[in-house]
């Protein structure tokens, strides 16, 4: 059996503007608290985390990170941990997957949700479900992306014509290789994200569509 792939991690190779304004949200967040006695650091939840390359940019800024993904990164935290010299109450990292959010985490609070390309690997419900639970743990900003349907992904997307409630399958036997995703999405338009999103409780900051499709969302 191939193992799953869930598309190139992109956070390694660099920030993309949703990543940076994360970033820069943090970094301001730390220098209002610097020197402040008894006020914790931000606690950073990065979902879909992959190797950590958006994780340790928090981490090293001054945040709290916990990463979680559905595969082993265990061993590329560590290495991350002793290139940066951070401990792993810094820099954490949970396997598991984040429709187990509630088991994994417990009742954990955190104060910032990255949570990039990957909402899209769950259905509709699934999808909902999980950003309720986020609602009610995470105190003051969500920064998620979906790909979008009328990106290049979803040109030969075979669930295009349901409602999105409904979509849900794999990509082509070609474009799964061209892209490496072989588990099936959900792809979404703005509109049907931004529903999604209020529907599950989400204030919307700002919500856009980068060149190649995919939408990206600040919310509170």
């Amino acid at each position: 059996m191939k193992q799953a792939t869930y598309g190139v991690d992109i956070a390694v190779r660099r920030a993309d503007d949703l990543d940076r304004r994360a970033l820069t949200y943090v970094k301001k967040r730390m220098q209002n608290i610097q020197g402040t006695p008894g006020v914790p650091c931000v606690r950073v939840l990065d979902l879909g985390c992959g190797a950590g390359g958006q994780a340790v940019r928090m981490a090293v800024v001054g945040a709290t990170v916990v990463g979680m993904d559905v595969d082993v990164y265990a061993d590329a935290f560590e290495r991350l941990r002793t290139e940066n010299t951070l401990t792993e109450a810094q820099l954490d990292f949970i396997q598991g997957d984040v429709i187990q959010l509630d088991a994994l985490l417990d009742e954990c609070m955190f104060d910032i949700c990255c949570f990039q390309r990957t909402l899209h690997y769950l259905p509709y419900d699934q999808a909902y479900s999980v950003l309720v639970w986020l609602r009610e743990h995470i105190k003051e900003k969500l920064y998620i992306s979906v790909t979008g349907l009328e990106s290049d992904i979803g040109l030969h997307y075979a669930d295009a014509h349901k409602p999105v409630e409904e979509r849900f399958c794999a990509l082509t036997e070609s474009d799964a290789e061209t892209f490496c995703i072989t588990e099936p999405v959900c792809l979404y338009t703005p509109e049907e994200f931004i529903v999604l999103l209020q529907d599950s409780g989400w204030e919307i900051e700002e919500c856009w569509v980068s060149a190649f499709g995919n939408i990206k969302t600040i919310c509170r």
